[in-house]
């Protein structure tokens, strides 16, 4: 359990280093009502998983699970030791025409977020054609 809420802080800090205008808090309810570990990078509800044994597939469904609770789209965050943080959430490659789920470093992550959110229209990186717009 200490794992897991030192997963949660340690996310936590390196999305408000790497985005400071925003708020993220730990979802203390998570245990009981469900929903995202992390909240405050809208719009996203964010599952952290830090472990040796990777379960994504597991892992992508409670994201989608929790995240769905607060109407946010999911981002899962997670790392095994010696590595670094990854994430996975939803795109919608304009050839495909559908959301895919993608998988990439957490910085490279964040660093889109940034720029989505600082030139993105009105400031709103959610799209249309997300998931959870519909």
């Amino acid at each position: 359990m200490r794992k897991g809420k030192n997963a949660e802080r340690e996310v936590a800090r390196l999305i408000r280093e790497a985005v400071p205008w925003v708020t993220i808090e730990r979802n203390l309810a998570q245990a009981g009502a469900g929903g995202p570990d992390l909240l405050g990078l809208a719009p996203y509800g964010i599952e952290v998983k830090r472990a040796e044994t990777l379960a994504l597939d597991a892992w992508w469904r409670q994201a989608v699970r929790g995240a769905v609770i607060h109407a946010l789209e999911p981002l899962l965050v997670y790392r095994t030791s010696r590595k670094a943080w990854r994430c996975m959430a939803w795109a919608t490659p304009p050839a495909c025409g559908r959301p895919i789920r993608v998988d990439m470093i957490l910085k490279d992550f964040l660093a889109s977020y940034c720029g989505l959110t600082r030139t993105g229209p009105a400031h709103n990186p959610m799209k249309q054609d997300s998931p959870a717009a519909r």
